[in-house]
């Protein structure tokens, strides 16, 4: 799970699904996170590295969503 803090509030968490692992010790990688902007629009986007895999969400404005199929990104 992915939980965000809007400007540190904890009342107002927002918790998105993030991949689930299923490889027995997945629960001991590593996951880390960057924020981006990767479509071009001035906001940053967010990157989740999980070993050599990353996945991208989307920040429309209001929240973090996953990347839609067809969506250009640059990374």
């Amino acid at each position: 799970m992915i939980i965000e803090l809007p400007g540190g509030d904890s009342t107002h968490a927002r918790i998105y699904n993030g991949p689930t692992l299923f490889v027995n010790g997945q629960d001991l990688t590593p996951v880390t996170g960057e924020f981006r902007d990767v479509i071009g629009d001035g906001k940053p986007d967010m990157i989740v590295h999980i070993q050599d895999q990353r996945l991208v969400y989307i920040n429309d404005g209001t929240q973090i969503r996953p990347l839609q199929h067809g969506e250009q990104v640059k990374m």
